[in-house]
C-alpha cells in the first residue's frame, strides 16, 4: 500500500478507461440483441449495434470529460476563497489550521483526542 499519489492517479485513469470501454461494449451487445429482436436478421442487428456503440461512445466520452463538472454543479459546490473560509487556506504554514483539518478529515491511521483536533502520539 505504498503507492504514490501519481500511481493512484494512473490507476484511476486506467479504471475509468476500462469502465468506459465496458459501457460501450454493453451498449453494443444490447444494441445487437434489440436490433436482432426487431429486425429478425443479423444485418439489421449490426446496424442497430453501430448506432448503440456510437451513442455509448458519446455517453462515455461525455462522462469522462465533463462528469466532474456535472457532479460539482448538481451538488451546489462553490469555490473557496480567503473571505469565505480563511481557515482552509495556507494550512501547511499554520499549525492550528492543519490540526483543524486533521480533526475534520482524519487520515487513515491518524488518531485524534476525543473532541479535540490535536493529534495523539
Amino acid at each position: 500500500m505504498a503507492d504514490t499519489f501519481y500511481d493512484q492517479i494512473a490507476a484511476n485513469r486506467r479504471n475509468s478507461l476500462l469502465l468506459a470501454l465496458f459501457v460501450i461494449a454493453l451498449f453494443g451487445v444490447l444494441g445487437f440483441a434489440i436490433g436482432y429482436a426487431i429486425a429478425g436478421s443479423s444485418s439489421g442487428a449490426v446496424a442497430v449495434m453501430a448506432i448503440a456503440i456510437l451513442f455509448g461512445s458519446l455517453a462515455a466520452a461525455g462522462s469522462y470529460f465533463a462528469g466532474d463538472s456535472v457532479v460539482l454543479s448538481v451538488s451546489g459546490a462553490k469555490e473557496v476563497d480567503e473571505t469565505s473560509a480563511p481557515q482552509l487556506l495556507h494550512c501547511p504554514w499554520r499549525p492550528r489550521c492543519s490540526s483543524v483539518i486533521s480533526a475534520v478529515w482524519p487520515q487513515r491511521g491518524h488518531r485524534t483526542r476525543k473532541g479535540k483536533g490535536d493529534p495523539v502520539g
